[in-house]
């Protein structure tokens, strides 16, 4: 029960501290941050808190649901899903403290400006890397589970976000700040209905 509630409340988390219809057109100096109501951001942040730790119980849920070739392959991968976790943590309490620690988003320093970026760089390089290691993967014949698992893989659950984006704006922008933490839920669901 935790491997599906823990990704699905993180990205309730992440709809309450980062969700903002014009999320596009103020990310410019983390705008939206400032806009989002005190209340939300606190819900957000500790929902966040709790349930981000959890999505490690979520993979490795998923992992014993693996057939033995496929678990072999996967134990190469694990130090990224733990770097993954702890940076997802760090960005999403980074995304709380930004408006706390700044009045105006205009007030927010060059210099952090850039540790701020550089910190999320580091999560998007992880990320995508987790989501190619996942995707090759899953691709592979010989990870039975993993290969009828191929098509609930987070890269194909970001291109299916980019085209209800494309639908509907404001569910899209749902979707979009919550992808990270739902990606666990979408593995899992994947590994568990194609378990042996």
């Amino acid at each position: 029960m935790i491997a599906i509630l823990s990704p699905l409340m993180a990205g309730v988390s992440d709809n309450f501290l980062l969700y903002h219809s014009n999320l596009f057109q103020k990310m410019n100096n983390y705008q939206f941050l400032f806009e989002i109501s005190a209340n939300n951001r606190q819900i957000g942040a500790l929902l966040g808190v709790i349930c981000i730790p959890f999505l490690w119980i979520t993979y490795k849920v998923a992992i014993q649901y693996l057939d033995d070739v496929s678990k072999k392959q996967i134990q190469h991968f694990e130090f990224i899903v733990k770097y993954l976790i702890g940076f997802g943590f760090l960005v999403h309490i980074m995304y709380f403290f930004i408006p706390l620690a700044f009045n105006s988003p205009f007030q927010i320093s060059n210099l952090n400006l850039v540790l701020i970026k550089f910190i999320e760089l580091i999560f998007v390089v992880l990320y995508n890397y987790y989501m190619y290691k996942w995707t090759k993967l899953s691709l592979n014949k010989e990870n039975i589970v993993l290969y009828n698992a191929r098509y609930f893989n987070p890269f194909i659950y970001l291109i299916l976000i980019l085209l209800i984006t494309l639908v509907n704006l404001n569910v899209g922008i749902g979707f979009i700040v919550s992808f990270f933490n739902v990606s666990f839920l979408v593995v899992f669901l994947g590994v568990y209905l194609n378990k042996n």
